[in-house]
């Protein structure tokens, strides 16, 4: 079964293993995301920082998935939602999106949300199915390249 639980900064080697190995898949992409170019420190030093949070799914022993956050005047933002390949299909980004929404409510942020490659439509319906809406559509560039974008939104 999955749990869930904060993650700290003494686990961030963790926290990179698991967002490197759920984002290789967009390696390829002509506009990868800057996700597999951050390094252990950086993850280290964002979380001891409180620059974010992190939530973990924890399947036995191992961090099956990861999410980071943090709550600000515009809601519980939350990105790089990762998880491992070889627990995906198993309820584990589901899981991290019911946390995060727990966080949300607790801390009063009355909005979810994030930013999506419009490209990638399993992860839109992830988030349709979740009763996040598509509130904006924009271009960001990428090492020269325009990557469609949306911003998906949840009222919690």
């Amino acid at each position: 079964s999955v749990s869930v639980a904060p993650v700290f900064a003494d686990n961030a080697a963790h926290v990179h293993a698991v967002t490197q190995a759920a984002y290789r898949v967009y390696a390829q992409d002509t506009a990868p995301s800057a996700a597999l170019f951050e390094t252990q420190a950086e993850v280290y030093r964002g979380m001891a920082s409180g620059n974010f949070e992190v939530i973990g799914a924890t399947i036995g022993e191992a961090l099956a998935g990861c999410v980071r956050f943090r709550v600000t005047e515009r809601g519980l933002y939350f990105f790089r939602l990762s998880v491992h390949p070889d627990f995906q299909g198993l309820g584990v980004a589901g899981r991290l999106l019911s946390a995060l929404e727990t966080v949300a409510q607790e801390r009063r942020a009355g909005k979810m949300w994030c930013q999506v490659r419009l490209r990638i439509a399993r992860n839109v319906a992830l988030y349709e199915r979740r009763g996040f809406a598509l509130v904006d559509k924009h271009t960001v560039v990428r090492n020269g390249v325009e990557v469609p974008t949306g911003t998906m939104e949840k009222r919690v």
